[in-house]
Formats: C-alpha cells, sequence, structure tokens
C-alpha cells in the first residue's frame, strides 16, 4: 500500500483510515486473505487517483469548503470520500470490508 498512485488526483488517507485498515489487515486469518484484501485497497485508491467522480454515488456538497463527498462499493469494501476538485484531492474518509466480506465487523 506504499506505492505511488498515478492520476491527477492526490489521495490522501485520514488518520483514522491508516489505523482502521491496520487493524483490518491485523485480523486476517491467512496470507491469502491479507494479499487478497490489500489487493481490493489498492484498486480502490487507484481508481481515486484516475478519475474519484465516475461511477460514484454523491452524498453532500460542502460548497464553502469546494469539497464534494463520494461514495461506493467495490469488492465488499465501502470507500467513503471527499473530492477537491479544483486542487485534484481525494481524501478518504472510510474504507472497510462490510456484507460478508471475511473481514466485515460482524
Amino acid at each position: 500500500m506504499t506505492e505511488v498512485l498515478e492520476g491527477p488526483y492526490e489521495v490522501i488517507l485520514l488518520w483514522d483510515v491508516k489505523q482502521q485498515l491496520r487493524a483490518t489487515v491485523a485480523k486476517a486469518s491467512s496470507r491469502q486473505q491479507k494479499e487478497g484484501f490489500l489487493a481490493v485497497i489498492g484498486a480502490i485508491l487507484a481508481r481515486l487517483a484516475r478519475d474519484p467522480i465516475a461511477g460514484a454515488d454523491p452524498l453532500r456538497h460542502y460548497e464553502n469548503a469546494g469539497l464534494v463527498e463520494m461514495q461506493f462499493l467495490q469488492d465488499k469494501v465501502y470507500a467513503c470520500y471527499g473530492v477537491d476538485e479544483t486542487n485534484k484531492i481525494v481524501y478518504v474518509k472510510r474504507l472497510r470490508p462490510v456484507l460478508s466480506h471475511p473481514l466485515a465487523e460482524p
């Protein structure tokens, strides 16, 4: 997850997201489960760096801050983030396994 993401947007993970991802990876019962989860996270982050608006659902517009809050679900991992289109920055607020994902919280 330390790879450099290529795309027009800079992707920033909030501190809580980083902590939650570390805890989720630590819960993995096998190396395969851990690597599979990290591959999905990598794909999500690459998607956000390329085009965070396409295929996502807008939640809120924060006009004064110039942000749009977006969300989507990919491979049973929920992503919620803010997009600053003027400065080409994505602030990731949540990345967590959901539904029947083996690492989802009960």
